[in-house]
């Protein structure tokens, strides 16, 4: 039997799976393939949040009570009297959380729980949506030291007590840990580091959006090679299923498409591509996942009806960068299917559409055989606010299950718009957000500051915009403007007004500083951000949405 696990690593919101495992893993297994899947992002969470688990780092913070600077042991301290009473309540929080009671309470007391780790550490802060450390991800260097340095890195304890142990104790050698964001590269470096050195000679495959990012200028990536012994860009299923053959049989891994591969001393790019047929998968099998161990009261399972944009044209975007534009949209009545399957198999109506965006002609198909069906589901999804989001669409899609919806608004001034090329209008944007909270759905809005040539005047528009707009827009998500490898903008600085782009001498960081000749600087957009959250604090509390996106609307009850 070709036997395979799966792993998702830390660091992650731990409120629902992440799809590209359980993508990976029904693909294999319809092939014959044996696939244990492991969420370990979840696996660390659910010890952290532990009666044992904060009764150890109780003990690294006495150990190290007096250690350090002034800041440190004051933090050590206080954590340290107040340690009994997190442990003694941690248990009934984390209940209470996954239950929906005390839903803030709860939620304050193991964020509060995860400040108290923290503190057993010189430099780290892990949260729930973040994971910080005096080392970068994007620096080999640093990556390659924070490994084995387990006074300023949260995870070589755990993994090599815990994680470890566990994911050895089954038959299979071969691991494949997908990694989707850059608060995961420490984590997910540092676990193949200690499977390496556990485990007896595992073959260890990393991918995800972040290297298929890095594809055009994959030399950087040789150097997670003392680490690792793959790379797959792009769509992984295929190159997976190829990939465990040909480990199996021993031959040559050259004709593994989309992957980068050892070959004795050398590192090497296959010259073979493929791209799915998202049509042709199946659907996916969240098989040996802990559903019910999940941070959440109800449980989301996440859905794609597409890879890729179907827009692909915002100039700020890096998205398409790699395989350019590779939209390919799965029939809405596949979508449907793998709704009522998935429905059936593991009992929820809670659906989260991980798309870029859905247009809207896709999602009036989708509603209408949904309402046809009378299945009752809950979903999610991310759009753009297009004209044809009508009013009648709306109450379509909310009788359909929809109840949240999450738009890119981006800015609120015309001319800012269409430099971004985002083909939207700020009244159309205000009659659709107008006409989805009229239908009962729950809209989230993302804004950001600083793009090029960006005037104070027009950032304020965005803020006016948002603040006028308070009794139909229900959160949002804001930011600054960075300037991404691969897009639009920096392949065309210059037409930007973008005078010199800085580039980061940390090969694997995927955006740079820049200096502009007109317009807010990067600074000066951080310094609106900061504005920004002052003036709309009181409006919105975008705290549960930047960590569980699901508890706000579900708190105020939009998900009836």
């Amino acid at each position: 039997m070709k036997d395979i696990t799966l792993i998702f690593p830390p660091q992650w919101v731990p409120d629902h799976p992440y799809l590209s495992l359980p993508m990976l893993s029904s693909f294999l297994g319809e092939k014959g393939f044996k696939v244990l899947q492991k969420d370990t992002n979840l696996m660390c969470y659910d010890y952290f949040l532990s009666k044992s688990g904060l009764e150890f780092y109780l003990t690294l913070i006495e150990k190290n009570l007096t250690n350090g600077h002034g800041k440190i042991i004051k933090k050590r301290k206080f954590y340290h009297a107040l340690g009994d009473a997190i442990i003694n309540n941690v248990e009934s929080a984390k209940s209470n959380l996954k239950n929906g009671k005390k839903i803030f309470e709860a939620f304050t007391l193991l964020r509060t729980a995860l400040e108290m780790i923290s503190s057993a550490y010189n430099s780290s802060m892990i949260s729930f949506d973040s994971y910080e450390t005096k080392y970068s991800p994007y620096s080999i260097h640093d990556i390659n030291t924070s490994i084995h340095d387990s006074e300023n890195n949260i995870f070589p304890d755990i993994f090599s007590a815990q994680i470890v142990p566990d994911l050895l104790d089954k038959s299979s050698h071969l691991f494949a840990i997908s990694i989707i964001h850059t608060s995961q590269l420490i984590p997910a470096l540092t676990l193949a580091s200690e499977l390496k050195r556990q485990g007896d000679e595992p073959f260890i495959a990393i991918g995800g959006p972040f290297f298929s990012a890095h594809s055009h200028s994959w030399e950087r990536l040789k150097p997670l090679f003392e680490h690792i012994d793959s790379i797959i860009f792009f769509d992984g299923e295929t190159a997976l299923a190829s990939l465990i053959e040909c480990i199996e049989g021993g031959h040559d891994l050259s004709p593994v498409p989309n992957i980068l591969y050892r070959e004795g001393e050398h590192i090497r790019r296959s010259t073979v591509h493929h791209r799915e047929d998202i049509n042709a998968l199946p659907p996916p099998s969240f098989d040996g996942f802990p559903l019910t161990e999940y941070f959440s009261p109800i449980l989301v399972l996440p859905l794609q009806t597409a890879r890729g944009c179907y827009w692909s044209r915002c100039t700020f975007c890096a998205i398409p960068h790699g395989e350019g534009q590779s939209y390919r949209s799965r029939d809405p009545d596949r979508v449907v299917e793998d709704m009522v399957s998935l429905k059936a198999l593991y009992n929820t109506r809670y659906f989260e559409f991980v798309d870029d965006a859905i247009p809207p002609q896709k999602l009036r198909h989708l509603s209408r055989e949904l309402v046809s069906r009378d299945m009752d589901f809950r979903w999610a999804a991310e759009a753009r606010l297009e004209p044809q989001f009508t009013s009648e669409l709306l109450a379509q899609m909310h009788e359909a299950g929809c109840r949240i919806l999450y738009f890119g608004l981006e800015s609120a001034n015309p001319r800012v718009l269409a430099l971004m090329d985002k083909g939207t209008q700020i009244t159309t944007g205000q009659q659709v957000l107008s006409d989805s909270h009229e239908a009962g759905i729950w809209n989230h809005v993302y804004v950001f500051f600083g793009f090029p040539t960006e005037t104070e005047e027009e950032a304020e528009d965005t803020i006016q915009f948002i603040t006028k707009n308070k009794t139909v827009i229900n959160s949002v998500g804001f930011g600054y403007f960075v300037l991404c490898e691969g897009s639009k903008i920096y392949e065309n600085a210059s037409k930007f007004n973008i005078k010199k782009i800085i580039k980061s001498e940390e090969k694997l960081k995927p955006n740079h500083q820049y200096i502009i000749e007109k317009g807010i600087s990067q600074e000066e957009a951080k310094k609106i951000v900061m504005k920004f959250h002052e003036k709309t604090k009181k409006d919105f509390d975008s705290s549960f949405m930047y960590n569980f996106r699901w508890l706000s609307p579900l708190d105020k009850e939009y998900l009836h």
